[in-house]
């Protein structure tokens, strides 16, 4: 006995499964032609499996739910098909079954979308889109894109409904599906009919029509012909529009399709308007009022009331046209309020598919209660969510540095991707970081821009970080206190400004050269008509000075002396630029050979000179003495820095390509270099090297470490740079040494074969000529004396 009856029981449970997926079956046949039929199907399939709740397992029921959901959705039933949808959701994530979750989600993302709730819309499309492309399912990933794009047309970002249309449009050309390709074109056909190109929008709404007969969908027939209508509408054709809303209501009368129904008579009460065809157009927009009633479209009703309302102005029934507007005004009323209750019961909705293993039923009742009791708070809380995703989305796409801090803790509480970049950490190293692992100043000041930052409304701070590879940066911080779950943090944003930093010094510095330039140059002048009449006065009185005068000695060094300060004034010209040059082709690799023996004289015996040149180095343009003078005093330069210990300084040449691409030359003072080829000379020392403070003025006139130098070497280095247009870099540090590298543009080679005009001997031959008179003329009387 036991095993019949389990027998039994096994058979019926199989039976009621039977029944239950016959019935689903043909609510899937006839969902698209037949929704009414369908929707009595489904209603049977789900009161048997609900009857039987022992004996139908999870999938069943969950089936069940989706299709009442679907078709009441489809009647326009908002509500219910929430209530459903959202009922048969968590037993589809329970179960595993990701396609019809994605489905019940895209679902639930349109009901969204007609209350009014577009954040929440958004969301569950994304949500079903990223379930579609999990599964590999093409043709969902297309409704939910399309889907998308009407949210977008309904708020009029046309540009944004063409983007996600053509999104789903390509998938479905790929994936060969003409439903969802009639579908779609009908969609654009309706977007570009809204942009005002309904020349265009006809094209597309002509294949849809085709499509959809073709395929014999009575339902997308339907709702193409009503969009095509509206095309020709817009295109000043009201006869072949109404033709299409005709036969379009009589399809929706026939199937029961009475959304499309509404939105036909609708359309077909605007063209009898446009026909001046009063009484027809009143007649059917009354139908459509009606039905809109029925299926209690607010929305609708409203836009029924105003559409009517504008026909009784234009034939003069003014007190019916200010019923009718009035009625409009109370059902806007209404709506705005419905709408803002719906957005608050989808909350409750979202709360249920939350509760998987909770029973629905009395979760709806539970939420219903707390809606009562705390509708301030949870809209409270909405709202703070709601703010804290736009500040979550904003903080993590921006590309701009950012991040939290504790004013308390001194550590960082949040980075988003862009800081964790720069600073070269995973965002999960950085968070609880202390921030004086990357601030550099001293803890004691950290704190004090803290509790500053903290204090008032708005900061601005520059200063050193430490990046992960060691590297120190100077950053812009813009930082504001913010409280988040009661605290109080500091929110900021950063920016690098290490390159502006160096490019505003650099600026400095050239202003500075620039200004002592002109300085130096007025003094040389100056200190040169003097030395000129010291130099000439004192020479004359030499000469004519007996050898055996005593005073003799005491004038030579007198003449001396001057000689020394005039080669003073010589090197401050150079500084200032005002020099007199003779530029000519030179070769680097000559001068220095030929001057290795004097470049050696002038450095201490301690100080090895070693040099190192390229072979057929280039020619450059240059005032060769001046070149000499350049290498000269670098030399000296090295050798001072070296001081009495042994040293060497190695003068070396090469040739160096600068293209577009290369990253710029770092140059402490000349021209930046240009793409092309260069001469590069390189004098370079072990000596002491210099730090940064020391390195930002070995340029200036008159600075120097020594304390017998005159600090006029490097000025006068720096002054022929400068006067031959040519760039010069520094690099040094302390301890290490320094290397002065200057960049000259090379000369194009001569093509074999070429002429090239050899130097002809200038030397003039000593001819017999009148005398002749020469006007000597300067402001200084001891200059003309000692000339004359």
């Amino acid at each position: 006995m036991p095993n019949s009856w389990g027998q039994q029981g096994a058979h019926s449970m199989s039976d009621i499964h039977q029944q239950i997926a016959a019935l689903n079956e043909q609510v899937d046949t006839l969902e698209d032609n037949d929704p009414q039929q369908a929707y009595e199907l489904c209603l049977s399939a789900y009161q048997l499996a609900i009857s039987h709740p022992d004996e139908v397992d999870k999938v069943t029921l969950a089936n069940c739910l989706y299709n009442l959901g679907y078709l009441n959705y489809r009647f326009g039933h908002y509500r219910l098909a929430q209530n459903h949808l959202g009922k048969s959701l968590p037993l589809f994530a329970e179960t595993g079954i990701l396609a019809k979750q994605a489905a019940a989600l895209r679902f639930l993302g349109l009901i969204q979308w007609r209350l009014g709730n577009n954040p929440e819309m958004l969301n569950h499309h994304y949500q079903a889109i990223q379930l579609y492309q999990q599964t590999d399912d093409r043709h969902g990933e297309a409704i939910s894109l399309s889907d998308i794009g009407l949210a977008y047309f309904h708020i009029n970002d046309f540009p944004k409904t063409l983007e996600y249309l053509q999104k789903a449009l390509d998938i479905y050309n790929q994936i060969d599906h003409p439903k969802g390709e009639c579908t779609v074109l009908n969609n654009l056909a309706m977007t570009y009919t809204a942009s005002g190109l309904p020349e265009k929008a006809l094209d597309f709404a002509r294949r849809s029509l085709n499509i959809a007969r073709r395929i014999d969908n009575k339902m997308l027939e339907t709702n193409v012909l009503d969009t095509t209508g509206e095309v020709y509408l817009s295109l000043g054709e009201p006869e072949t529009a109404l033709a299409h809303f005709q036969q379009s209501l009589t399809m929706a009368r026939e199937y029961g399709y009475e959304p499309v129904r509404l939105t036909s008579l609708q359309n077909a009460g605007k063209a009898y308007l446009q026909l001046e065809d009063f009484e027809q157009a009143v007649a059917a927009l009354e139908e459509a009022l009606t039905i809109a009633e029925t299926l209690g479209a607010l929305s609708e009703e409203a836009r029924c009331h105003w559409e009517l309302a504008r026909i009784y102005k234009k034939t003069g029934r003014y007190a019916e046209a200010l019923d009718c507007y009035e009625r409009r005004h109370d059902l806007n009323e209404t709506i705005f309020k419905e709408k803002a209750a719906a957005q608050f019961e989808s909350l409750q909705v979202l709360h249920e598919m939350e509760q998987a293993q909770m029973e629905q039923e009395i979760a709806q009742k539970h939420q219903q209660a707390l809606e009562k009791e705390a509708a301030g708070r949870v809209q409270a809380e909405r709202s703070l969510q709601e703010s804290e995703d736009r500040y979550r989305q904003m903080f993590e796409g921006h590309t701009a540095v950012q991040w939290i801090v504790d004013p308390e803790t001194h550590r960082i509480v949040d980075v988003n991707p862009a800081a964790a970049k720069f600073y070269g950490y995973t965002r999960e190293e950085m968070r609880q970081m202390p921030i004086s692992h990357i601030n550099v100043l001293p803890p004691e000041e950290i704190a004090a821009r803290l509790a500053q930052a903290k204090r008032e409304a708005r900061t601005y701070h520059v200063v050193p970080h430490r990046l992960a590879s060691g590297d120190v940066r100077q950053v812009e911080i813009h930082a504001n206190p913010i409280t988040i779950h009661g605290r109080t943090l500091l929110y900021a944003i950063l920016h690098d400004v290490t390159d502006r930093l160096k490019a505003e010094t650099a600026l400095r510095q050239a202003q500075k050269l620039e200004s002592l330039g002109i300085l130096a140059g007025g003094i040389a002048h100056d200190f040169n008509n003097l030395l000129v009449a010291m130099l000439g006065q004192t020479s004359l009185a030499l000469a004519k000075l007996p050898p055996e005068s005593s005073a003799q000695p005491r004038i030579e060094k007198a003449v001396q002396a001057a000689e020394q300060a005039a080669d003073l004034t010589r090197q401050m010209l150079a500084f200032s630029g005002k020099g007199q040059f003779h530029i000519q082709p030179i070769n680097m690799n000559k001068l220095i050979e030929t001057n290795l023996h004097l470049f050696q004289t002038a450095a201490p015996k301690n100080v090895r000179l070693r040099s190192q040149l390229l072979p057929d180095l280039p020619p450059i343009e240059a005032d060769a003495g001046q070149m000499q003078q350049v290498v000269m005093n670098l030399i000296i330069n090295g050798a001072e820095a070296i001081g009495e210990r042994p040293g060497t300084v190695w003068i070396r040449t090469s040739e160096q390509e600068i293209t577009a691409d290369n990253p710029p030359i770092p140059h402490f003072a000349g021209n930046p270099l240009k793409p092309g080829r260069y001469v590069r000379l390189e004098v370079e020392n072990d000596g002491e090297g210099m730090d940064t403070a020391t390195l930002e003025k070995i340029f200036d006139p008159f600075f120097t470490t020594k304390d017998l130098g005159h600090g006029l070497g490097l000025a006068a280095v720096l002054g022929i740079v400068r006067g031959h247009e040519v760039c010069i870099e520094v690099n040094s540090q302390a301890g290490e040494g320094t290397m002065f590298t200057l960049f000259f543009p090379a000369l194009a080679e001569p093509k074999p074969g070429a002429n090239v005009e050899k130097e002809e001997d200038t030397a003039v031959t000593a001819t017999p000529t009148p005398p002749q008179t020469i006007l000597v003329i300067d402001d200084e009387e001891t200059v003309c004396e000692a000339v004359c």
